[in-house]
Formats: structure tokens, sequence, C-alpha cells
């Protein structure tokens, strides 16, 4: 124990420590951010097994010689772009989550920089808000990406299969 009554030694290479009660918060919206980015992963990588699945049976079968499903030109574009847009929603889910958890960790060092005071750390605890700022601008972007591209996929999926398996 030093004598400040922390476990961690006050000296210029630790950052300092910080009490849960302070930053619970901030780990509670993060923690929201990261579910709710999951659940979008999971939907998109979903829809890319459907199309996958639904694009396998249009492709001739090794011993019939036949496809199992016939999809005119129309169809193809239909599946086309319910796999793009799946694959895009999936690529912001992920950059989503990925910034969400750079965040919070770029929310520590600042506040452990400023706990820490000394003559360079304001500098450095500016220089990082810089960044947590430009980073949380592309918060926004990427959950709208997601979810319209989401959206997008799953009704040209379900209009794809509306063309392939009209009577």
């Amino acid at each position: 124990m030093n004598p400040t009554g922390s476990s961690i030694p006050q000296d210029r290479r630790t950052l300092g420590e910080i009490k849960v009660e302070a930053f619970e918060q901030d780990v509670v919206i993060n923690d929201r951010q990261q579910s709710f980015s999951a659940e979008l992963l999971r939907l998109a990588l979903l829809g890319i097994g459907g199309v996958g699945y639904v694009a396998s049976k249009a492709l001739p079968g090794a011993a019939a010689g036949e496809a199992v499903l016939h999809i005119g030109v129309g169809a193809k574009w239909l599946v086309l772009l319910a796999a793009v847009s799946f694959g895009l929603s999936s690529a912001s889910a992920l950059a989503l989550r990925y910034f969400s958890s750079d965040l919070i960790s770029s929310q520590l060092r600042i506040v452990r920089l400023r706990m820490r005071g000394s003559a360079g750390d304001f500098h450095r605890a500016q220089r990082e808000e810089a960044r947590r700022n430009r980073r949380l601008k592309w918060m926004r972007p990427l959950l709208l990406i997601s979810s319209a591209s989401l959206a997008l996929g799953a009704t040209g999926f379900i209009a794809f299969l509306f063309v392939v398996l009209r009577p």
C-alpha cells in the first residue's frame, strides 16, 4: 500500500486507480451498445446464412444435373442485393462493436490521466479526448448503416422468396 491508500504504486508509469462507482454508468451504456450491435450482427449473419442456403438450392445438383430452384435475372439481382446488404450490415455492426470497446478504454485513459495530473498529462488527456470525440462521431452513422442495410437485405431476401416461390 502506498501513502494514498491504494494498492497501485504512484509513479510515472501508472495512470492511477479509478473507483468503480465513478465509472459504472459508462460501463452500463457501453454494455447496451455492445448488446445492440451483437443483435445486429447476429441477424445479419443469419441473413447471410439464409441467402447461402437458397443460393445452394439454385445451383445444379451433382446427381440430378438440374437446379432445385429456377431463378430468373430479377431474382438473381434480388438475392445479390440481399447478400451485399447483409454483408454491409455485419461489417458495420463489427465496426460499431470495435469503436464501442475502444471508446470505453479511451474514456478510462482520459479519467486516469486527469486523476494523475502531472505536467504532460493534461495535454495527453486533451489529445485523447479529441481522438475519442472523432470516434464518437462514427457511432451514429455506423448504427444507421448497419440497421438500414439489415432492413434492405431482409426486404430484398423476402422479395426474392416471393419471386422464386410464386406459383
